[in-house]
C-alpha cells in the first residue's frame, strides 16, 4: 500500500463512488460541530477534536474511515453501542461499520458519529 502525504494525494485514488460517499460522510461529521478537524491518519481519514485528543491519537474519540474498491470501513467507539439501530448496515465481528456507496445514510449515524467523538 503506497503512503500518502496528505488527505489530498489520498483523496484523488479514490474513484467516484467513494468521493462522493467521502464528501456525503465528511459534510455530516463538519455539521455536527465547528471544532471537528480532518487529517490523514495512518493512511486512512480521520476526523477528531483537538480538545479531546489524548496522550495519543489511537487513545483518543476519533472517526478513522477506510475507503475500499466498493465500500468504506468505518472504525467510530459509538458503533458497538449503536449497533442494534445499525442492522440496516453490515458490521463485522469487531464492530467495524461496513458501508456500501450505494447504501443510503440513515440518521442513526449522525447519533453514531456524534457520541464517537465525545
Amino acid at each position: 500500500m503506497p503512503k500518502y502525504h496528505t488527505l489530498h494525494e489520498y483523496l484523488m485514488t479514490l474513484n467516484q463512488d467513494a468521493i462522493k460517499m467521502y464528501e456525503t460522510l465528511k459534510t455530516l461529521i463538519m455539521s455536527l460541530d465547528d471544532h471537528i478537524q480532518e487529517r490523514l491518519f495512518a493512511g486512512q481519514v480521520a476526523f477528531y477534536k483537538e480538545s479531546t485528543l489524548k496522550h495519543s491519537f489511537h487513545a483518543s474519540p476519533v472517526i478513522v474511515m477506510a475507503f475500499q474498491k466498493d465500500h468504506v470501513n468505518i472504525f467510530a467507539q459509538a458503533i458497538e453501542t449503536y449497533q442494534a439501530k445499525l442492522s440496516m448496515y453490515q458490521l463485522t465481528k469487531k464492530f467495524t461499520l461496513q458501508l456500501a456507496y450505494t447504501d443510503p445514510i440513515h440518521e442513526i449515524l449522525h447519533t453514531v458519529f456524534l457520541e464517537s467523538l465525545k
